[in-house]
């Protein structure tokens, strides 16, 4: 009995339980695009940040160890467009999804946005194809001189 009980227990952990993953994802991928709130032209080079917890320094000119520390932050292309990857956490049961994601956008010639998305713009088909998130054009005001 007691045998039947453990293969049991490791015919499911090797094959897969519905309620029971290895992983799930914390934050979807996040994509867009930044442009001049002027012109509307693409800003080339501009950075797109997943803001963590608390983390409100987003900044990619932050000297020393502290830029070191900083994660999930992409630089836009010569249209404008970025695409941060999705971010899967190990966990043993399902954390109940996504509620949101905080963004950053910097770009030394432009005043920075920090913004929140609402997690009820997140697609995912399923528990496991990757959730997305467009977030559309993000616009950055010039800084005076």
């Amino acid at each position: 009995m007691r045998q039947s009980i453990v293969l049991g227990i490791a015919f499911l952990a090797l094959t897969g339980c519905s309620s029971f993953r290895w992983s799930d994802y914390v934050a979807p991928q996040v994509s867009g695009r930044v442009l001049d709130a002027t012109t509307r032209e693409p800003v080339e080079r501009a950075a797109a940040h997943r803001v963590w917890g608390g983390n409100q320094s987003a900044d990619p000119t932050t000297p020393g160890a502290a830029r070191l520390l900083a994660k999930d932050m992409v630089l836009t292309d010569a249209q404008g467009r970025f695409c941060l990857g999705a971010a899967k956490d190990a966990l043993t049961f399902s954390s109940g999804g996504m509620y949101g994601v905080r963004l950053a956008f910097t770009h030394s010639d432009y005043l920075t946005i920090n913004t929140n998305v609402s997690g009820t713009n997140i697609f995912q088909d399923s528990p496991k194809t990757v959730p997305t998130l467009d977030v559309g054009d993000i616009l950055l005001h010039r800084v005076t001189k």
